[in-house]
């Protein structure tokens, strides 16, 4: 038998061919390619029988594959709420609209700005309801304000008067009295509760030219008196709290 003459450091796979006969380096040695036909009876360890080429397989027939699948679904659903952790519920909520961001931009792009301005013939009945208002500076009449003439016609007015004589007093008034010789005054008969008469000494003479006042029938601080201004300059002012006491200084 002629010897072979293999080729110095080969690698895995390499073929070599000498003759009819072919050979393949494994890593440790050549061996022969020119194997023959095996029968199958001659295979050990087979198994006794194959599923078809098409076949199908449950989800327990296949490790962890359950496990993973429920994993990976998870994923999907995170924290969804019950009511829209399916594509269904999702779809259903969007109104089954394929195209649901551009329906929201269509329907937007018809909206006013967040900030805008309207002019008045805009808002419905806007002009009537200002028409209908005043002038933001205006006037009123007396009678316009109700009760207002009431209260003021209740309210009390107060007369003026310089005299240079006797008189008889008026209530609500003011005298002012010249003192270039004495005076002598009378207070008014039956006066109302809350009644003033206000006297002044408008010469500044009065102690030399007294101004008496005669009580009108009503006491004086509660006396059956007159009363003198004898002082300078002097300001009295009488007030009718009623006929207790009658005119209070």
């Amino acid at each position: 038998m002629t010897a072979l003459n293999f080729p110095d450091s080969p690698t895995i796979g390499d073929n070599f061919t000498a003759g009819n006969s072919s050979y393949r380096w494994t890593g440790t040695s050549w061996i022969s390619n020119n194997l023959g036909s095996i029968a199958w009876t001659d295979v050990t360890s087979k198994p006794a029988d194959f599923p078809p080429s098409t076949h199908t397989h449950t989800a327990s027939d296949v490790t962890d594959i359950q496990t993973f699948v429920d994993s990976r679904v998870q994923l999907v659903v995170d924290t969804a709420p019950a009511a829209l952790d399916t594509l269904n519920e999702l779809a259903a909520s969007l109104n089954d609209d394929a195209d649901f961001a551009g329906t929201m931009t269509t329907a937007l792009s018809g909206k006013a700005a967040s900030s805008h301005v309207h002019p008045i013939s805009e808002v419905t009945s806007l002009q009537t309801e200002l028409d209908a208002k005043a002038a933001s500076s205006h006037s009123h009449a007396v009678s316009d304000v109700t009760g207002l003439q009431s209260s003021l016609d209740g309210k009390k007015s107060e007369a003026i008067y310089e005299i240079a004589a006797n008189n008889t007093l008026l209530a609500n008034s003011r005298y002012f009295v010249n003192t270039t010789a004495a005076r002598t005054l009378a207070l008014p008969s039956s006066p109302a509760v809350g009644a003033e008469i206000w006297i002044a000494d408008q010469s500044n003479q009065a102690e030399t030219y007294n101004i008496t006042v005669n009580n009108g029938g009503s006491l004086i601080n509660g006396v059956s008196d007159t009363l003198v201004i004898d002082v300078n300059g002097a300001i009295a002012t009488l007030v009718y709290t009623g006929s207790t006491l009658g005119w209070r200084i």
